[in-house]
């Protein structure tokens, strides 16, 4: 998108009205030069255009240049009143293109379009696992056709504009559309938190409605052993189910939002626990567990944000996270450190 909006700019020279000079009282203009304007004894000093145009053809510049000049407007003799203009302002701004700049630009682009299209491609097992061959058929046909048309509305284009840089146009709008659909077709694929996408994307169109009830049960396999660390797990256990009954009912965000509240406050206090505990016995993966500890209370709240913004038709797929995030912590974290536990 920012590639194809340089390159849109043409060679071109504007020139527009630019700041000018008024009369600060009424008089007769006694002097014109290309520097000064003389009304009654006041003088008016005049911006002259110092810049050889013709000397920027030969120069490599990448930024559009400006200049600005005043001419008068005024003669000797002339009488003029108050805030009457003396001299014009002209401004011209000067793009010049050049063919270096210009090629660079180019190859960075195809360059970015060559990685834009892989980046296409690790989409499509992410998001429509099950569909890798039709959706990755519908791209190449895609690309096929925009190698057959493009050409042609580029002709089309030159014929209605007369500028060889509405090409770069089209394609500056084209990729913005592209950019957009793009992010909003990942965006609403990409509902579950980060690292989640890849795995649970597809599950609830494979048939995720049993998987869910009820959503977590309390194994043997759980239990670390420690008697009150296994009855803080299971109080929170109790409250992400709480949730997920509301949610089976039916439920909105207003209406578990006050459990899933106690669950965050619970969870932070329950990490607080098991740090106080593990300091206490000189764990010495006490740094690694606090930053789990971390990651996982900025899972919740990420996903307390997503939530908080879904429809009521979604959030089964929304609870997919928690059951995944509540042992995961568990099997992989409280149960390599049980012993520091006590």
């Amino acid at each position: 998108v920012a590639i194809s909006f340089m390159l849109m700019f043409p060679k071109m020279e504007i020139y527009s009205p630019g700041e000018g000079i008024l009369a600060q009282r009424p008089g007769v203009v006694t002097e014109v030069t290309d520097t000064r304007i003389v009304v009654d004894g006041q003088i008016y000093p005049i911006k002259q255009n110092g810049s050889n145009f013709e000397d920027q053809d030969e120069s490599n510049k990448f930024l559009p240049t400006m200049n600005t000049w005043q001419e008068a407007v005024v003669e000797v003799g002339q009488e003029v009143k108050r805030r009457e203009l003396l001299a014009k302002g002209i401004t011209r701004i000067y793009s010049q293109a050049n063919v270096w700049i210009f090629a660079g630009f180019v190859i960075a682009l195809g360059s970015v379009w060559g990685i834009g299209k892989a980046a296409v491609y690790k989409h499509i097992p992410d998001y429509f696992p099950e569909q890798v061959g039709v959706v990755g058929g519908m791209v190449g046909v895609l690309g096929g056709l925009g190698g057959f048309f493009c050409p042609i509305i580029f002709g089309y284009l030159l014929d209605w504009t007369g500028l060889w840089t509405s090409a770069w146009m089209f394609m500056f709008v084209l990729s913005m559309i592209c950019l957009l659909w793009m992010h909003q077709t990942v965006m609403k694929l990409s509902r579950l938190p980060s690292g989640f996408e890849a795995k649970f994307a597809g599950l609830m169109q494979g048939g995720a409605g049993n998987f869910l009830k009820p959503l977590i049960s309390w194994e043997d396999g759980f239990g670390v052993g420690i008697e009150a660390i296994d009855r803080q797990h299971t109080r929170i256990m109790s409250l992400i189910n709480e949730i997920d009954e509301k949610v089976q009912d039916g439920g909105t965000y207003e209406q578990f939002a006050p459990v899933l509240n106690d669950l965050i406050d619970y969870t932070n206090e329950h990490f607080a626990h098991e740090e106080k505990l593990l300091e206490e016995n000189s764990c010495p993966d006490l740094d690694g567990h606090k930053k789990a500890h971390v990651r996982l209370s900025e899972e919740i709240l990420d996903w307390k944000k997503k939530v908080a913004k879904a429809d009521t038709e979604d959030m089964n797929e929304h609870m997919v996270f928690l059951r995944i995030w509540f042992p995961g912590h568990i099997l992989n974290v409280d149960k390599k450190d049980a012993a520091y536990l006590t």
